[in-house]
């Protein structure tokens, strides 16, 4: 009944892409819910099969429509199209959710409490991230896993990043067209750094013990691979990371139409 309500009353919420995605997370098996953290209310997918797994798999969703052009932020940053959910239905596994990040998925009046900050300069924010893994924490409940798979879709692959830097239960990271150097991010596409944002690079000595695989398309003009090259470069020690660009793919293609193949080890 929540997503129906957002799909009904947001405004751009509506968008033939954002329903079609989630009749199909339906008829795949998953069921939505409102978690209730700390500091927000967060919006998820979970498919929990009676198959017996010691790990659930958790897809983070990007930025989501946090701009309307350049320099003017628009007012419900709800994906319109919301890739990471495209993925997670799509992925095989038994024990598999979604989570979207704070602000997305509410009505407006919801909306008047969240603060603009949390899809700009705060987007990647301390309490940002400690609601996400609160959240996590509670799907992993559910799941019964004893460990957890992160992956994440362009803002949502800096959020995994983060998140796993304060747990031990984090098996595996990947991410997808990520910006996880966003002050190097910013500084090419010439916008303001976001002042109130954490960033993975202060905490690759955490992440060392993490598997981890990133993926970025060359054609990608959001999140070029040029800026994250420092961030390659300070990582690629680490015998547990790995990363590809697939030169055919830009930001949001071809993701889904080839996540099949990505998945395969």
């Amino acid at each position: 009944m929540f997503l129906i309500i957002c799909l009904l009353s947001i405004n751009g919420c509506s968008t033939s892409s954002l329903i079609e995605t989630t009749t199909e997370a339906v008829k795949a098996g998953f069921k939505n819910q409102l978690i209730q953290t700390e500091d927000f209310d967060l919006f998820a997918y979970v498919k929990i099969n009676k198959v017996i797994t010691n790990k659930i798999v958790i897809y983070i969703e990007g930025d989501g429509h946090a701009w309307e052009r350049k320099n003017s932020l628009s007012d419900n940053p709800t994906p319109r199209k919301p890739i990471a959910l495209e993925l997670a239905v799509i992925d095989p596994g038994p024990n598999v959710a979604y989570l979207a990040r704070p602000c997305q998925y509410l009505n407006k009046e919801q909306l008047k409490k969240c603060s603009t900050k949390y899809w700009s300069s705060h987007r990647y924010a301390r309490e940002v991230v400690d609601a996400m893994s609160e959240a996590i924490t509670k799907i992993k409940t559910q799941s019964k896993a004893t460990n957890i798979e992160l992956i994440g879709y362009s803002g949502g692959g800096v959020i995994a990043m983060l998140v796993a830097a304060s747990r031990n239960d984090v098996s595996k990271i990947t991410t997808i067209a990520a910006n996880i150097d966003h002050e190097a991010w910013s500084d090419w596409h010439g916008v303001s750094k976001l002042s109130g944002s954490l960033t993975p690079l202060s905490y690759l000595t955490e992440l060392e013990g993490i598997r981890q695989q990133h993926f970025w398309g060359g054609q990608d003009k959001v999140v070029p691979e040029k800026t994250q090259l420092s961030f390659i470069a300070r990582s690629e020690k680490n015998t547990l990371f790995s990363y590809k660009i697939i030169p055919d793919f830009s930001h949001d293609c071809c993701w889904v139409e080839h996540w099949q193949d990505i998945l395969q080890p």
